[in-house]
């Protein structure tokens, strides 16, 4: 970032990642982090993280960028507006499938602005929301686009706020969904409130392979009939089950299935 002589001000926006990506036309692969280095005495808080100006620049970039597979941009405190201008470029990229947007600011406004994407506009294959701040709303219109997704494998939706209701409208919608196989959904804030539409959700998504469902208080309760829907489901290999309030015996039990899963797998 460059000083401003006349008002004493450093510049907050980045450098012109489409200016760069001109002289990459193989560029496969994009990881930022939108931050200040070396600005003194001048720091002020609103200098870190992306600029709408960034945003825009980013978008032109992914627009042009024909070869573009994946895009990597963490703790970048990118809000929802500036995350809709980017992903208005985006849309019918037909080459980008890796999208790991953790660690920023995305709420719900911005959710419903992917589920767009994801609605037969996207090739993602491998999405990450880890640590942002969607809420029931972002992830209910996220689970809607996903019902008849026939591309994402991977879902990653830790430490956000989805709670019972998002967490109920997601299981159920992903019921049905045919290519998913990891599915982290850890420390979202949901209870054993979830316990019928989660328990469906196992037994009926016979494509999925890894779940993660730690640091939810979902109760041995949830557990206990966890246990007895993966008697319909010997695809599933891993459930990481931490910090649920399951008792150790059902932990016990459930991995020895999970276990008795993998052995039949590669056998």
């Amino acid at each position: 970032d460059d000083d401003d002589d006349d008002d004493g001000e450093v510049c907050r926006d980045h450098v012109d990642i489409g200016a760069v990506a001109e002289q990459l036309p193989h560029l496969k692969q994009l990881h930022l982090i939108y931050k200040v280095a070396d600005c003194g005495m001048k720091f002020k808080w609103d200098m870190l993280g992306m600029t709408a100006t960034d945003a825009q620049l980013l978008g032109e970039c992914i627009k042009y960028s024909a070869k573009l597979e994946t895009l990597v941009v963490t703790q970048s405190l990118m809000d929802c507006k500036k995350f809709r201008v980017v992903a208005s470029k985006m849309m019918d990229n037909p080459h980008l499938t890796v999208l790991d947007l953790s660690h920023n600011v995305i709420s719900d406004k911005g959710a419903r602005a992917l589920a767009k994407l994801l609605n037969g506009h996207s090739v993602i294959r491998n999405l990450s929301l880890c640590d942002n701040r969607v809420g029931a709303v972002g992830c209910q219109a996220l689970a809607s686009s996903l019902v008849s997704n026939t591309h994402l494998q991977v879902l990653n939706l830790r430490l956000n706020d989805i709670g019972d209701k998002g967490g109920h409208v997601l299981f159920n919608c992903l019921k049905s969904n045919t290519t998913l196989l990891r599915c982290n959904v850890s420390s979202n804030g949901m209870t054993a409130a979830v316990s019928t539409a989660l328990c469906e959700f196992v037994e009926s998504n016979t494509p999925l392979q890894h779940l993660d469902i730690t640091c939810n208080e979902l109760g041995d309760a949830t557990g206990k009939r966890l246990l007895d829907c993966l008697d319909q489901n010997k695809k599933l290999l891993s459930m990481d089950t931490r910090l649920t309030e399951f008792a150790k015996e059902t932990e016990l039990a459930i991995s020895d299935v999970l276990a008795q899963n993998v052995e039949a797998a590669v056998s």
